[in-house]
């Protein structure tokens, strides 16, 4: 009975002295993004895409990861918040012929496309290695979306931005021509909200 007093009176410290903002005190006990593992070059807002780099050793030194990054473009989107987020689009070489997001399958019906929202503590280049297998196992497309405050995005990570985040990213994939029944969403963790 103690402990919980004492846990219950810590908390109670910790709201207070984050000014009393429950919003702020839940956005850090939550989002909890890890120094970045990639930077994006040669993407232009709204144009053409980039392609995802890796800035750290761990993830540039695997080939797996450096085959994933190679079949992947990586798109900035506007949020409905004002930030500016990337999205990793990774393709499945095998079921799509054409070069741009949407495209057909030799089958002539578009790929599925799964949208993905990453749990808390990584960013869409730690996931590079698990959409390029996704890709590949499940013959899909993957559309990776980077949270606000995460990698090579703007702004601080929060309940809104990442709602308004994952908009974002569906409204991209629409307009890339992907119809909405083509599209699966799923998330893990933190992205599942």
């Amino acid at each position: 009975m103690a402990s919980n007093c004492v846990a219950s009176t810590s908390i109670g410290c910790l709201f207070c002295c984050q000014g009393c903002n429950a919003e702020k005190l839940r956005n850090d006990f939550t989002f909890l993004p890890p120094v970045p593992s990639y930077q994006v070059e040669g993407a232009a807002e709204g144009g053409r895409a980039g392609k995802l780099q890796f800035v750290l050793e761990a993830l540039r030194s695997f080939s797996f990861y450096q085959q994933a990054a190679e079949h992947a473009e990586v798109h900035f989107v506007q949020t409905g918040r004002g930030e500016r987020i990337p999205v990793v689009w990774v393709r499945n070489s095998a079921a799509s012929t054409a070069g741009s997001p949407g495209g057909s399958s030799r089958s002539g019906q578009q790929p599925l496309v799964l949208l993905h929202c990453h749990g808390n503590a990584t960013d869409i280049g730690m996931m590079m290695a698990a959409y390029f297998e996704m890709t590949r196992q499940l013959g899909c497309e993957v559309v990776g979306v980077e949270y606000s405050g995460y990698g090579a995005s703007s702004g601080k990570p929060s309940a809104c931005n990442t709602l308004a985040d994952a908009e974002a990213a569906y409204n991209f994939v629409v307009s890339s021509g992907v119809p909405p029944e083509r599209i699966i969403a799923y998330g893990q963790s933190v992205g599942s909200g």
